[in-house]
């Protein structure tokens, strides 16, 4: 079945080209009368340079533009700058009367310097509250008072011995253990309370200690959280400062410049400032061209205030949506072009002729779009003139096309000589 079909295809290609060539001859056999001769037209296949471009127009953008104003308002005291300085990243633009920001800084530097004395002070507080040695005294005592208390008992517990009971039965000795056994009770009711009073005073003592130590600790915080305020606060009147001054964020020139000095200006811009150091150019393109538009296409740009002066670069952005140019919908795109090697100068919304260069080959073999046949959709061949006058019908390779031309990538060379039917294309 496949070479069945194979053998169809080439039967049709076959019935095609024989109608081609029949026709062709027929045309021929008719146009033989010596009236009709002239309408023959050829062309030579020749190597020359194919270039698939649109054109459009467009102006000059800055790669940058800025509208600059101060974050708070005031009297506005320096102004150094006027529209068409350039300056540099950095610079002075504009400046404030900054006396109220001044006396700022100095009270919150101030306040931070009495935060963080006394914050040595909590710090050594805290370091004395923890001591144990607070409790070595009374710790002494308890211990004193713990074993005057064992003497104590064991004093009473001898004394005490019914052993000796016997004694009191005795009338000399009978005065003798009595006296004995009441020095003895006191000597512990004395030992008791004074354990007593040692052990609450080691509690207290102990107490004092750790409610000390929390206290310092609390008010340790405190004191550090007051050195972090007044650092806060010492650096928002810093950037306060800080704030009465204009710099420029980049390297640009003054564009626009609506305030003059002794004057109060708000938070609204007064200064605008461009980067024209790598400018680029916005232009437009009819909607048919938007497959010329594409990211990366070479361009070629011509400003109509610098008519002898071409410029290159590449297309770096392509909008989204269509936009409207003089009532018609058109493509919008933007190219970055180079400039560094130029002494001119450009000025921002400039007017200028932008080619966009789609696709080229340069050198290559070049046939008139009229020496085209199309076989079928993107197969085409050519009649080649051989040097007896006759036809030969050769399938080509086609490339790049313009209005104009066709680019061979194969089956003709340089000098063939290729019919163009009836049209003269200037080139015989």
């Amino acid at each position: 079945m496949l070479r069945r079909a194979r053998l169809w295809i080439a039967l049709a290609a076959a019935v095609g080209v024989g109608a081609i060539v029949y026709l062709y001859t027929a045309t021929n056999t008719t146009t033989a009368q010596p009236e009709e001769e002239a309408a023959f037209q050829t062309a030579t296949v020749r190597r020359g340079d194919i270039v698939i471009f649109a054109s459009g127009t467009g102006n000059l953008m800055p790669a940058a533009e800025l509208d600059m104003g101060f974050r708070t308002g005031g009297m506005l005291v320096d102004l150094p700058v006027a529209v068409g300085d350039k300056v540099r990243a950095g610079d002075v633009l504009a400046r404030l009367d900054d006396t109220s920001a001044r006396q700022q800084v100095v009270q919150a530097e101030l306040n931070l310097e009495s935060a963080q004395i006394k914050l040595e002070s909590a710090e050594l507080s805290a370091a004395g509250a923890g001591d144990p040695n607070r409790l070595t005294s009374n710790r002494i005592s308890l211990e004193q008072a713990q074993e005057a208390l064992a003497d104590a008992q064991a004093s009473y517990d001898d004394v005490f011995d019914p052993a000796r009971d016997w004694e009191l039965g005795d009338p000399r000795l009978a005065p003798r253990l009595e006296a004995e056994r009441a020095a003895a009770q006191r000597a512990l009711d004395k030992a008791r309370d004074n354990l007593t009073v040692a052990q609450a005073q080691y509690n207290l003592t102990a107490a004092s200690l750790t409610n000390d130590t929390s206290s310092a600790d609390s008010n340790l915080r405190s004191a550090q959280l007051a050195v972090e305020q007044a650092q806060l606060s010492l650096e928002s009147a810093q950037q306060t400062l800080s704030n009465t001054v204009l710099l420029a964020p980049i390297d640009g020139t003054l564009a626009a410049v609506s305030a003059d000095v002794a004057e109060a200006v708000g938070a609204q811009p007064i200064l605008t400032l461009i980067d024209l150091s790598k400018p680029l150019v916005r232009f437009w393109l009819e909607e048919a061209d938007l497959d010329k538009a594409a990211i990366g296409n070479r361009v070629t740009v011509v400003f109509e205030a610098l008519p002898d002066e071409e410029f290159t670069g590449e297309i770096v952005r392509v909008d989204p949506a269509l936009v409207t140019v003089s009532n018609t919908p058109a493509v919008q795109a933007w190219a970055a072009i180079d400039v560094s090697s130029r002494s001119v100068t450009l000025l921002a919304g400039m007017n200028a002729e932008v080619d966009v260069i789609a696709a080229e080959a340069r050198n290559t073999l070049l046939a008139p779009l009229q020496a085209l046949r199309e076989l079928s959709p993107g197969s085409y061949a050519v009649f080649v003139v051989l040097p007896n006058g006759e036809l030969e019908l050769r399938p080509v390779e086609v490339g790049l096309r313009d209005f104009a031309n066709a680019q061979i990538l194969s089956g003709l060379q340089a000098g063939d000589v290729v019919s163009t039917g009836t049209v003269d294309t200037g080139n015989q």
